[in-house]
């Protein structure tokens, strides 16, 4: 099931189409780029990151399709990233710099432009049962990890600037207003711990150190954390076991790792452009 139209109205938003955005061969994502040129206007969502959040109703047992009921509350246009033609790091075509190092872009080997156009999703903001759900792409990592997910919000949002601001717990939202340095690895916050001459291991033990944690016991690892009066510090460099985001480097710095405020989370199956 490639696209999903809806009768008599439509899904939302003035949305007629919901087009599938898994992918899971060039023939396949060729099939999708046909149908998101033919039925418009469309928004692009994964079924299998739908139907995992049940969050769609099956058609003779075959084939899965968004829920009838399913409403389209707001979303954003596609994205095209400049990567690096040799490498495929994001770049700045105007600066000649790869976005992540700083290094100089790869010299094209067949005397094009250095740099070709990377198509990422937009966002978008359903719908079901008065439960409100966010699908979009992780902005935050470089094109290679840019990964994609399905999150259902703790309330009801209206736009999709709205929807993101819903993830941030009120401790990052306070943060921010003071001016805090605020930095995320996937759906983990982390806070820039002010107090002057604050050391962690002195204030609170050696003993309390632990070293290659992981985190609520989920997929990010620190390789030095602090749990202290119910709260999470980390230090050193934060991972992620599947490779999903980058390593975050904290050059002896400590900070409170703070997790969004997402209900529950999902995963597509297939490849997601």
């Amino acid at each position: 099931m490639l696209a999903t139209r809806k009768e008599k109205s439509d899904w939302g938003c003035g949305v007629k189409f919901i087009v599938n955005g898994d992918r899971y061969s060039s023939s396949t994502s060729a099939h999708t780029n046909l149908v998101i040129h033919a039925c418009k206007p469309n928004v692009q969502i994964p079924y299998s990151a739908l139907d995992a959040a049940g969050l769609t109703e099956s058609n003779f047992g075959r084939h899965v399709v968004p829920n009838s009921d399913l409403r389209v509350v707001a979303h954003e246009d596609d994205r095209w990233y400049e990567v690096c033609r040799t490498c495929g790091k994001d770049i700045n075509p105007s600066g000649g710099l790869h976005l992540d190092d700083e290094s100089n872009i790869c010299p094209s080997p067949d005397g094009k432009e250095p740099w070709r156009y990377e198509h990422v999703l937009g966002g978008v903001v359903v719908e079901l049962g008065s439960k409100y759900y966010l699908s979009g792409i992780d902005h935050n990592e470089p094109w290679r990890l840019r990964a994609y997910f399905l999150c259902q919000l703790p309330h009801g949002v209206s736009s999709i600037g709205d929807a993101y601001d819903a993830l941030k717990p009120q401790r990052v939202k306070d943060a921010e207003a003071e001016g805090i340095e605020v930095r995320r690895q996937g759906d983990v916050f982390l806070i820039r711990v002010m107090e002057k001459d604050w050391n962690l291991q002195l204030r609170y033990g050696r003993d309390m150190l632990a070293k290659d944690h992981r985190l609520w016991g989920g997929t990010h690892r620190a390789s030095r954390a602090l749990m202290t009066d119910g709260r999470m510090f980390v230090s050193g460099k934060l991972t992620h076991e599947r490779r999903q985001h980058r390593a975050v480097f904290f050059k002896g710095a400590w900070y409170e790792a703070v997790k969004n405020t997402a209900l529950a989370s999902w995963n597509a199956v297939g490849y997601v452009d």
